[in-house]
């Protein structure tokens, strides 16, 4: 007869093992979300550097269009001095000049570009030069001398020195905007890289987690099939183990009783909720345990038991009883209690005693 506990263990170690499976792809799923959140926060974060940076390097060619700025209204004083001769002019030149250095070094400060920075070296040598020319025409200056004034304006080393000027401002803003659009291919590069990471990652993820609901649906579905036969099953095993005459449990290791048939419910006169539970030694005299409880080791041991004993029962006569007791297993191959299957032959030993007294009257 098959053990209705046993089954029921079996059926928990298998529903654990698939479960177990469950999680791991469940863990698996969530783990690849994660990865895909990680990246996600990665690229975002690269996105926005990028971004700070060609931020940073449009700032830049503002500085310097307004340094180019800044150089004209100094020459615009330097003229209007030259050709006017008002003080004033040269109090406005004197303080544009002040302000054109610094802004320059405010500018090579955030570059960070060393071949910008060069730049702004060679930059500022020209300026330096250019507002040293300045101030020595200024100086020459006549009043009465318009025409060398305006020589002086046109003056070849002057219009050198701002054709050198323009240059670097021309190599300065190709390199600027060159470094602007790598800038920005890079981050539609990455935007692209990105975007096709996440899109399939999460497609990924989701048809894993989908899966395991799918394989959840299906293996609650079985359980529940394999749960409704189980029950018939032991519906089944209980009804027939209800019909046989002899007495039928299943004791654990701690020898308390868990399983019982109808008979065994009859002969010691208790229903089930009174015998689920119940100690081996509740049910017998303590004649009957003593010389039942080495066979019962044996048993909790691996290995079979029979013996013939007399139980006495509370207001009813001794009954002669042959009590089998069986190793059981359980779902991990250990032993843990026993079966005991016990047969009331107190008619049969009565009838061999007649025959036996029959017998020896006879022979007299």
């Amino acid at each position: 007869m098959s053990d209705p506990l046993s089954s029921q263990e079996t059926q928990r170690a298998s529903g654990l093992s698939i479960g177990v499976r469950i999680n791991l792809v469940l863990l698996l799923g969530l783990m690849l979300l994660a990865g895909v959140w990680w990246v996600s926060d990665a690229s975002i974060r690269e996105l926005l550097q990028n971004a700070r940076a060609e931020s940073q390097v449009v700032e830049e060619l503002r500085q310097l269009e307004l340094l180019g700025v800044q150089l004209r209204s100094v020459e615009l004083s330097h003229q209007r001095y030259l050709i006017e001769g008002d003080p004033r002019a040269m109090e406005e030149f004197e303080q544009r000049a002040r302000l054109l250095l610094p802004a320059l070094a405010r500018l090579r400060e955030q570059l960070q570009d060393a071949r910008l920075k060069n730049r702004t070296d060679s930059l500022r040598e020209l300026l330096n030069r250019r507002l040293d020319f300045f101030r020595a025409s200024m100086k020459t200056r006549s009043p009465s001398d318009v025409r060398a004034a305006r020589d002086a304006m046109r003056d070849s080393v002057g219009l050198s020195l701002n054709r050198e000027i323009q240059s670097e401002f021309e190599v300065f803003r190709r390199l600027q905007l060159s470094t602007l659009e790598q800038r920005r291919a890079e981050t539609g590069t990455n935007a692209d890289n990105s975007s096709y990471l996440i899109l399939w990652s999460t497609l990924f993820a989701a048809t894993l987690l989908l899966w395991a609901i799918v394989v959840i649906q299906r293996f609650h579905h079985r359980r529940n099939a394999d749960v409704q036969a189980l029950r018939d099953s032991q519906a089944g095993l209980i009804a027939i183990a209800d019909s046989v005459p002899a007495m039928i449990a299943v004791f654990d290791g701690g020898l308390r009783c868990r399983f019982h048939n109808r008979a065994m419910r009859l002969w010691f006169d208790r229903d089930a909720m009174q015998l689920d539970g119940v100690a081996l030694r509740a049910l017998l005299d303590e004649a009957a345990y003593s010389v039942v409880r080495p066979h019962i080791e044996r048993a909790l041991a691996g290995t079979a038991s029979r013996l013939e004993f007399l139980h006495q029962r509370p207001g009813k006569a001794a009954a002669s009883l042959i009590a089998d007791f069986i190793p059981r297993l359980d779902a991990k191959g250990e032993f843990s209690g026993c079966y005991a299957l016990l047969s009331d032959v107190t008619q049969l030993r009565e009838v061999d005693r007649l025959k036996s007294q029959f017998i020896s009257v006879i022979s007299h």
